[in-house]
């Protein structure tokens, strides 16, 4: 009788059983952890909503590659770092203005004895350099602009890091493993200069800050300016307390490819603004050179320096009577340096006036010594507003020889993948303490 009762409850909605109480319990469950889901996403949409509202506000746009403007201040941080060979650099780093909408940064490298220099990320160019003289006072000694577009629209390469292949390649063509590349005839429409047109020069580098050095990175893709395979480069700038700057080059490649890397720093030891190098004393360290042709390029000869113009191996005046004697009007010539490995003294400039001395290294095989023949064709206004001249500095390129690609006689230059480019080249400025 009594469960009679109760199915009749049942039936008229008065009475749950033990089973309808627990699927009752268990829709509720579902309804708040719905109602939870809901309030969730709501409150994550109005925040995704407001983070894109400041962000546009700020002057960023997502999915934009070009950063923001540097803030309007002059200096982002200086830091001190441990100099090789011991003491301390301080680098401060800041912003050389904008090209294209993108910051190009600067980096002053300051040590001990009052040398210091200044590198961009445009061209991995090398912008200043300020040594004290014999009696402390100090100059910059490299060529430069003061701005950035000066570094834009020059033409002579001031500082930059060049490359893939420094110097010329004849005919604007070489062969590897059978195969023939074309690339950029940039010089008189004839061969390619300094790795065509753009060059390295011309792009803005990744930099990198560490111990004493500053370092910036490329990437060249594959067939930029006609040459084979991706590669990635660094170029680092390392300021020393023995008054050495020694900058290294290195690169990887993922097919064979020809390298010949070099900085292009223009030097005139009595200030940059001195107009004229022919009150120099250079000597370098060289028994052979390479004579070329009328557009420039080797000859595939490797000729002794004895008896001629080109025999510098004792300090020699660059006088414009010296400079006049050469065919061309000037240098602009390897010197095929003496010693095989390793380091290598290449060569020393004095400056006697001044009594500052500048003393090249490298373990390149080569040193073309160029004394800025073009000047005053190319209207060339540099800092400070000076214009420079025919014969306004003199260049100690390292390398190894030109057109080496397309002379089997010459230093192999060709990088080919798992392998290593390395070059190392070290400038340390002195004074004079005793006779020249």
């Amino acid at each position: 009788m009594a469960e009679m009762d109760v199915l009749a409850q049942k039936k008229r909605g008065g009475y749950d059983s033990p089973d309808d109480s627990g699927r009752q319990s268990q829709q509720g469950n579902n309804r708040r952890c719905l109602i939870g889901v809901i309030i969730f996403l709501a409150v994550l949409c109005c925040i995704m909503f407001l983070v894109i509202i400041l962000a546009v506000a700020g002057g960023f746009v997502i999915g934009n590659v070009t950063p923001p403007p540097c803030p309007p201040v002059t200096e982002r941080f200086v830091m001190q770092q441990p100099a090789l060979g011991g003491g301390n650099i301080t680098i401060q780093r800041d912003s050389f203005g904008q090209t294209g909408g993108l910051d190009i940064e600067r980096f002053t490298l300051k040590n001990d004895h009052d040398v210091t220099m200044q590198v961009i990320s445009y061209g991995a160019t090398w912008t200043t350099l300020h040594v004290p003289d014999r009696n402390g006072a100090v100059s910059d000694v490299v060529l430069g602009y003061d701005d950035i577009q000066g570094y834009v629209n020059g033409v002579s390469s001031i500082g930059a890091t060049i490359g893939r292949v420094a110097n010329r390649i004849s005919n604007a063509r070489f062969t590897i493993d059978g195969t023939t590349y074309n690339t950029p005839k940039n010089e008189r429409g004839k061969q390619t200069l300094h790795g065509g047109d753009p060059s390295f020069s011309k792009f803005i580098w990744t930099p990198k800050v560490g111990p004493g050095f500053v370092e910036f990175a490329y990437r060249s893709p594959d067939g930029e300016n006609g040459f084979p395979g991706t590669m990635d480069i660094t170029t680092r700038y390392t300021l020393t307390n023995k008054n050495e700057i020694i900058i290294d080059f290195e690169a990887t490649t993922d097919k064979a490819t020809p390298i010949n890397m070099c900085n292009h720093a223009y030097f005139n030891l009595a200030g940059q603004g001195n107009r004229t190098m022919t009150d120099h004393k250079i000597a370098i360290y060289a028994d052979s050179y390479l004579p070329v042709d009328a557009e420039l390029i080797p000859t595939g000869v490797v000729a002794p320096v004895q008896g001629t113009q080109f025999d510098l191996r004792q300090p020699t005046l660059l006088s414009n009577a010296r400079l006049a004697s050469i065919p061309g009007g000037g240098y602009d010539h390897n010197f095929c340096v003496n010693g095989t490995t390793g380091l290598k003294y290449m060569a020393r400039v004095v400056h006697e006036a001044s009594g500052r001395v500048l003393e090249v290294f490298s373990d390149q095989p080569g040193v073309q010594l160029y004394s800025s023949i073009h000047f005053g064709s190319t209207e060339e206004i540099g800092k400070g507003g000076v214009r420079y001249p025919q014969f306004a500095a003199l260049c100690l390129e390292t390398q190894n020889y030109p057109d080496a690609i397309n002379n089997e006689n010459f230093p192999d230059s060709v990088l080919r993948p798992g392998s290593v480019y390395k070059h190392r080249v070290i400038y340390k400025f002195s004074t004079l303490t005793g006779s020249s």
